[in-house]
């Protein structure tokens, strides 16, 4: 079940994301005529971004025993507690490309900030923003509600060239 949840997810990423093969366009009419944002990416911005919600890291990045299985899984974002009615913020300036319901991860919200850099907010109550949006980093993106079973009620994940890597190489200010 969680490998479909999964598999169903990276199908909508790869369609959002492309290939690995970085953009090099830099030609704003281009943008205008594609819709693709040419923002700045994420490269320089390595522990210098803000954390998008105060709260505590449940599940981090990377390879994990399954709490009630034997199986190893790997781990592509942050699982995290946070406060009931926190706001979740926008890490960096960019452009809203997917804002919907998904299973598993509730309300999810993708920022593309340029350069293939994306970062995935999930598991919000309520969003403020639309497909087709243009973001400021620190600015409102959505609510958070119920924890779930796990305490659970915010997932995090940057991806660079359509693959996961771990978001903590990039905040200055971690949970």
């Amino acid at each position: 079940k969680l490998k479909g949840k999964a598999k169903e997810l990276e199908r909508i990423l790869a369609k959002i994301m492309g290939g690995t093969q970085k953009s090099v366009s830099l030609d704003k009419s281009t943008e205008e005529k594609s819709g693709e944002f040419l923002g700045q990416g994420l490269s320089m911005f390595k522990k210098a971004l803000s954390f998008p919600v105060k709260g505590k890291i449940l599940q981090k990045f990377g390879k994990q025993k399954h709490e009630e299985y034997s199986d190893i899984l790997f781990i592509k974002g942050l699982e995290i507690s946070a406060t009931i009615g926190a706001r979740v913020k926008a890490i960096a300036d960019g452009k809203v490309v997917l804002s919907q319901n998904l299973p598993a991860y509730g309300n999810l919200i993708i920022i593309d900030h340029g350069e293939r850099y994306y970062s995935l907010y999930g598991r919000l109550a309520t969003t403020f923003k639309t497909v087709g949006d243009f973001v400021k980093a620190r600015e409102d993106l959505a609510i958070l509600g119920e924890t779930d079973y796990k305490g659970r009620n915010f997932y995090f994940e940057l991806r660079v060239l359509g693959k996961a890597i771990d978001p903590l190489e990039y905040f200055k200010d971690p949970p």
